[in-house]
């Protein structure tokens, strides 16, 4: 018999136009290849979501999606300090989204239920001990602030971070953790005795391809000011010294980072959202990712490995992916040594070429990895509920 499995997320699953959201779509796609039957309930302000996402959300899952809009739950603005609140013992603002989920979850006879970011943690109280109880996480949010002011972001309300004893008592409302990374999985196992399960991110394969010289660069960047703020690193720091070796060298921006760009130089432009991202890798000589700053697994790296693209990334941009630098992709831990990167590629077609199929070589692995996580998350399941 198929598991049902109801995810309950902040986050849209459509349009994928950020690497939360890919990473959401993706796990729920690999739970269905593996035969479970899959619901999901979007919880947040819906106002901060395009009429275009929410048709798509709906178009996609049918009768097997609910809405819940709440201003107390934002990914954009308080929603995690309203967590911290919450699991320190003052007022819980997601009550009032939890008689409406309890309906929803006796309605579908959930078996597992799983929440997106752990500062939706409180919302499995909603599940009695019949349904086994996770916590995707994401990232971690311990201090995450305090990390990001280090590198010059700053966000108001700051949304993002959490105290090491809100993070933990989160933990403390799950049956089972995924964390994003092997890294991540260490520190949430010093937080819990449930199981930590290590589950990246499962990736769209392509094929082994070779772009022209013509072809433009590419990056993806979210609507985010660290989206923002590493695009314009490369664009300021490092494009012109690769405009130097490789004068008609064009750099092509996706996502809703455009959204917060002004006044590009001639040789960037802005495509925004797009729903041809396999075309549009295929159509490019590389992906590069220039980011100074981020956290969590890296989704566009991975995303553009599994395309078969040849990536030029920093160290902070391979998070996740270090045992493939130099074989899968090439690694930059400076902005000359990042152009440098670029410019062979444009020059050595046998490099890109290898590079592709190298990448393949890694994404490939990576999903046959995901997908031993995933029947480990489905076993282990199966027991906690067996048990019980």
């Amino acid at each position: 018999m198929s598991k049902r499995i109801l995810v309950i997320s902040p986050i849209p699953t459509h349009q994928q136009s950020a690497g939360n959201r890919v990473r959401v779509f993706s796990f729920v796609e690999i739970l269905r290849k593996k035969g479970a039957e899959v619901f999901f309930a979007l919880v947040g302000n819906i106002s901060n979501f395009s009429r275009a996402d929410l048709d798509e959300l709906e178009d996609y899952w049918g009768p097997n999606v609910r809405i819940f809009d709440t201003e107390y739950i934002d990914i954009s603005g308080g929603g995690l300090a309203s967590f911290s609140r919450s699991v320190a013992g003052d007022d819980w603002p997601g009550a009032e989204v939890e008689d409406a989920l309890q309906n929803f979850a006796r309605e579908i006879q959930a078996d597992m239920a799983v929440v997106t970011y752990i500062f939706l943690a409180r919302l499995l109280e909603c599940f009695d001990s019949s349904t086994v109880k996770i916590i995707d996480t994401l990232d971690i949010f311990t201090e995450r602030n305090e990390k990001m002011a280090a590198h010059g972001i700053t966000y108001e309300p700051a949304q993002s971070s959490l105290r090491l004893e809100h993070e933990s008592a989160a933990i403390s409302y799950s049956d089972v953790v995924l964390a994003i990374k092997e890294e991540d999985r260490g520190f949430f196992s010093s937080l819990t005795d449930s199981p930590v399960i290590h589950l990246g991110h499962n990736v769209q394969l392509g094929t082994p391809h070779l772009a022209s010289v013509a072809a433009p660069i590419v990056f993806f960047g979210s609507c985010s000011q660290i989206g923002k703020r590493n695009v314009l690193h490369f664009i300021e720091r490092i494009l012109p010294e690769i405009q130097s070796d490789v004068p008609d060298v064009r750099l092509a921006i996706i996502g809703g980072v455009c959204d917060l760009l002004e006044e590009l130089p001639e040789n960037c432009i802005t495509l925004g959202i797009r729903g041809d991202l396999a075309q549009l890798c295929t159509d490019a000589r590389l992906v590069i990712n220039s980011d100074v700053f981020a956290t969590g697994l890296s989704i566009k790296s991975i995303t553009a490995l599994g395309f078969g693209k040849p990536l030029v990334s920093t160290p902070i941009g391979a998070r996740g992916l270090e045992d493939g630098a130099h074989s899968a992709y090439l690694l930059a831990d400076n902005d000359h040594a990042f152009a440098e990167a670029v410019t062979r590629i444009y020059r050595d077609d046998g490099l890109a070429l290898r590079l592709s199929e190298q990448a393949l070589t890694y994404a490939r692995r990576n999903n046959r990895i995901v997908g031993s996580s995933v029947d480990q998350l489905l076993h282990v399941s199966s027991e906690i509920q067996q048990s019980r």
